[in-house]
């Protein structure tokens, strides 16, 4: 219905003013001028590209004189009724009005384009007596467009790695590609679960999408019928890790006292508790995640033995770990230079600001190399592989909050909790030949070891002592007041006197200076 000619809107045009003041000069100028001014509006304006092809075929048709119809008159023109004209321009004002699909339809149409849609995805999947599960998860875009991505699944909690994956779509039990997937041609995926042998505490099952800009990740509970004790997958973790409140839900059945195994953590509530499910909640002294020689998956500190006494057994022992105990790195200014000896070259870094740490299923990656100075700018879900000999010093942008991960050539995943802070590590090596780096906060084995002040600025250093044993004969260290800026400083600490003591070392830095932290308290049977 537009007037452009060739098409029917020009014929009609042609019928309503009439073929002689079509053709005349003066008119042909008016409505070519006209047309080119619509062209520069639609091509300075639109976003949708067929409105511009339109106004160049209406300017390229119009300014072509062939284009003109010749009407063939068998008999005699006679000009249409004035009823008429009015009838058919009202028409074709109201067909063009109906037919206008709008300035910027791909804009305003929500979720025009999109990933995969979870909402109809279960939340949560029960066991019982070992049996195997199959969770089916419908591939179902957001959007009108088809998609393409990645599937990864990850089990978490205290058991992780007796539980058994697998898919129909892969050889890899963890990782599923998907191709295609559109409104009218969805798909379903089969996740067959295998639980651990005899009871188990919650764990979740976390899966992973990855459609390109539009990542998203979804948690389904796995739980078991008949539990009893712990039945979160983790502690939940408040108070900070200097004086650490832990709780979760603990499912006592008809009662009984609860007792902790260790010497850092307390009851914070009655021992003694009521038959059903109720909270419970552990107070830990300073040094009691540290304190913790063994960790899941994903590197978090285990909490301390559970065990519920009654009149004549005992059940248990429940173990799980603390969530929001992974190892950290502080970042200054969204920067984190690269310790040397943390990556290897090949290795692939990955970063967001939310969800859970995940190695990239896509090889596709950015190349950076790494034989001179770098630095580079991440953003959510856009990994980059190190390449060449690591001789430069490499810098990335990260933000101060989120997720790093360091994706080995070996399939090995590190994955570490982003804060903002100084930019202070721990090593246990001099740089001079090369480092580990140890994290902040968290349990240090070695005898010696080395700070870091990456920093702009002079840090003040100093000793705090933890426990309810004496300072003297049971650590021997010394240690300085600063740390200047740029520079590193060596620390020896010696635990010396009783062996049955509980002991903690580790290093903290804020603001206010580094601090190098002592404990050592006489375990549950009490000290020699």
């Amino acid at each position: 219905m537009l007037p452009i000619p060739g098409l029917p809107g020009d014929r009609l045009l042609h019928a309503i003013i009439g073929p002689a003041e079509m053709r005349s000069g003066s008119t042909q100028t008016s409505v070519f001028l006209i047309v080119l001014f619509l062209m520069v509006v639609v091509f300075a304006t639109a976003k949708w590209t067929p409105w511009v092809f339109l106004a160049f075929v209406a300017a390229w048709q119009r300014f072509n004189p062939d284009n003109l119809p010749q009407p063939i008159v068998l008999d005699e023109q006679s000009g249409l009724d004035e009823r008429f004209k009015s009838r058919f321009v009202a028409v074709a004002s109201v067909v063009l009005l109906a037919g206008l699909p709008g300035s910027v339809p791909s804009y305003e149409m929500e979720d025009y384009i999109g990933g995969i849609s979870t909402e109809e995805w279960p939340e949560e999947v029960g066991f019982s007596g070992g049996e195997l599960q199959v969770i089916s998860l419908n591939l179902e875009p957001e959007g009108v467009m088809p998609v393409s991505g990645w599937i990864q699944m990850r089990i978490e909690g205290s058991r992780s790695q007796e539980w058994v994956l697998s898919t129909d779509c892969s050889d890899l039990p963890e990782t599923c590609r998907f191709d295609g997937v559109a409104q009218s041609e969805t798909s379903v995926l089969d996740i067959s679960i295998t639980p651990p042998e005899g009871n188990f505490s919650n764990h979740l099952l976390k899966v992973l999408v990855e459609v390109s800009g539009f990542e998203v990740e979804h948690e389904i509970l796995l739980h078991e019928f008949s539990s009893r004790g712990l039945i979160g997958p983790f502690w939940s973790l408040s108070g900070g890790l200097d004086k650490p409140i832990i709780c979760t839900n603990f499912d006592a059945g008809d009662g009984g006292n609860i007792f902790v195994e260790g010497a850092y953590w307390e009851t914070m509530n009655e021992s003694n508790l009521t038959s059903g499910i109720q909270e419970l909640c552990l107070r830990g002294n300073s040094g009691a995640i540290q304190s913790s020689e063994i960790f899941d998956s994903q590197g978090r500190s285990f909490g301390p033995i559970v065990f519920l006494e009654r009149e004549n057994s005992t059940e248990g022992p429940w173990l799980i770990s603390i969530d929001g105990s992974e190892p950290s790195i502080q970042v200054m200014d969204g920067q984190w230079k690269i310790p040397t000896g943390v990556v290897s070259s090949g290795d692939i870094l990955s970063h967001s600001d939310r969800g859970s740490p995940f190695c990239p299923s896509s090889e596709i990656a950015a190349q950076v190399d790494t034989g001179g100075n770098w630095s580079v700018e991440m953003s959510n879900y856009s990994p980059i592989r190190l390449e060449g000999n690591l001789s430069g010093n490499g810098s990335i942008g990260i933000g101060g909050e989120g997720w790093l991960a360091i994706c080995g050539t070996d399939g090995s995943l590190a994955s570490f909790r982003i804060i903002a802070g100084p930019d202070v590590f721990v090593s246990t090596e001099d740089s001079s030949v090369g480092h580990s780096a140890i994290l902040l906060n968290q349990r240090i084995e070695a005898d010696t070891f080395y700070i870091f002040n990456r920093g702009s600025e002079r840090i003040g250093l100093s000793l705090e002592w933890h426990g309810d044993s004496p300072q003297s004969g049971i650590w021997e260290v010394s240690i300085g007041d600063w740390i200047d800026a740029g520079d590193s400083y060596f620390v020896e600490a010696v635990a010396n006197g009783s062996s049955t003591l509980e002991r903690a070392l580790w290093v903290t830095a804020d603001d206010s200076g580094v601090v190098v932290h002592l404990s050592a308290r006489c375990p549950s049977e009490g000290c020699e």
